[in-house]
């Protein structure tokens, strides 16, 4: 049996789908579900948009020893002016890559996070005394810290 009336199924944001019922005749173009569809939608829409634009922003996430260019942060020289304590190899085979400068790639996670992949100061202090230069980290060690002798990249 055919119904008397056109249901058509509006879906809002984290609640119960509505129901818009329709007189019989009336005709519902596309157009119009993707306008209503819109309305309910736009703040999805526009908190995507905005999240997608701040995850694209380029730079790490750990800000020590960058340097802000345009609007993006970049490893500086003084994330690379030290050597490891231990071998180039010996640091790559714990951290699996090496801070470039000028590069905005996020340095290896577990350079600054532990297992909860949260930022852990402990693990950011081990990465400064052992392989601050794979981990970008040289402007942190104290013999390379810009706040305790003069530096021509501070």
């Amino acid at each position: 049996m055919k119904p008397n009336l056109i249901e058509v199924i509006l879906s809002g944001i984290g609640s119960v789908p509505k129901v818009q019922r329709l007189k019989r005749g009336a005709s519902l173009s596309h157009f119009t579900i993707f306008s209503v569809f819109m309305r309910k939608n736009m703040y999805l829409l526009l908190s995507s948009l905005a999240l997608i634009g701040w995850a694209l922003a380029a730079g790490p996430a750990d800000k020590n020893c960058t340097d802000t260019i345009g609007a993006d942060d970049k490893y500086s020289q003084k994330a690379v002016n030290c050597e490891d304590k231990y071998s180039a190899a010996a640091c790559l085979l714990i951290y699996t890559a090496a801070v470039k400068v000028g590069d905005t790639t996020e340095r290896n996670v577990k350079c600054f996070q532990n297992a909860a992949n949260q930022r852990d100061e402990e693990m950011v202090e081990m990465a400064v005394n052992n392989c601050p230069k794979t981990c970008g980290y040289c402007c942190l060690t104290p013999e390379f810290s810009c706040q305790n002798k003069p530096c021509e990249w501070c």
